[in-house]
C-alpha cells in the first residue's frame, strides 16, 4: 500500500510540476561561438544560435540576415526562439572588411632596349576585390647605359596597398 501510494505521490508532483506558468526568465538564447569578420569576398558560414526553456531544447529561427560577402560593411542576423507564447530575440553582427592588399603582376614586356630606343611601358595587371582608388607610376628610363627601375604603386579605395617593381636595362652594344 505504500508503495501505490508512494508511486500517486510522484505522479501528482510529475503532473503539477508541468502546470506551473511559463516564466520568460526560463527561455535562453544565445549565439554559439563562430567567425563574425571576414574578408571580403570571402564565404560567411553562419554558427547560429541556440535556445532551451529548463531542459528543454528549442527550435531557433533565423528571422533575418542581410550579410552580404560582396560589399564591406556591418550586417547583423537575427534569431528567434518561442515557448508558450514567449518569443525571445538575439543578433549576431558581421563585419565584412577589406584588409588584403591588391595583387600586382607586370604584364609582359621588353625591358631590355639599345641606347637610342624607345622603351615602350607594357604596365601592369591589377587584381583586388574592391575598386581602385590610384595607381601612381614612378621612375625614369632614361637614354644613356644603365638600369632602371620603375614603380608602380596601387591602392584600393580602403587604402590596401600594393608595390611592383620593373626593372629596364639600357644597353650599349659597341
Amino acid at each position: 500500500m505504500k508503495k501505490i501510494r508512494l508511486f500517486f505521490s510522484v505522479l501528482i508532483l510529475i503532473l503539477l510540476s508541468g502546470c506551473t506558468e511559463v516564466n520568460a526568465d526560463y527561455l535562453n538564447l544565445e549565439l554559439n561561438p563562430g567567425i563574425d569578420t571576414i574578408e571580403l569576398g570571402t564565404a560567411h558560414t553562419d554558427a547560429g544560435a541556440q535556445a532551451s526553456y529548463g531542459l528543454r531544447v528549442l527550435d531557433v529561427t533565423v528571422v533575418s540576415n542581410n550579410v552580404d560577402v560582396h560589399q564591406v560593411g556591418t550586417y547583423e542576423i537575427i534569431y528567434q526562439a518561442t515557448y508558450s507564447g514567449i518569443t525571445k530575440y538575439i543578433r549576431r553582427i558581421v563585419d565584412v572588411l577589406d584588409q588584403t592588399a591588391p595583387v600586382l603582376t607586370l604584364n609582359p614586356g621588353v625591358d631590355t632596349i639599345i641606347v637610342g630606343q624607345t622603351w615602350m611601358d607594357a604596365g601592369i595587371t591589377v587584381e583586388d576585390a574592391s575598386d581602385i582608388e590610384s595607381i601612381i607610376i614612378s621612375g625614369t628610363v632614361f637614354n644613356t647605359e644603365g638600369d632602371y627601375t620603375v614603380t608602380y604603386q596601387v591602392t584600393d579605395i580602403y587604402g590596401n596597398q600594393a608595390l611592383i617593381f620593373r626593372i629596364v636595362s639600357v644597353i650599349d652594344p659597341s
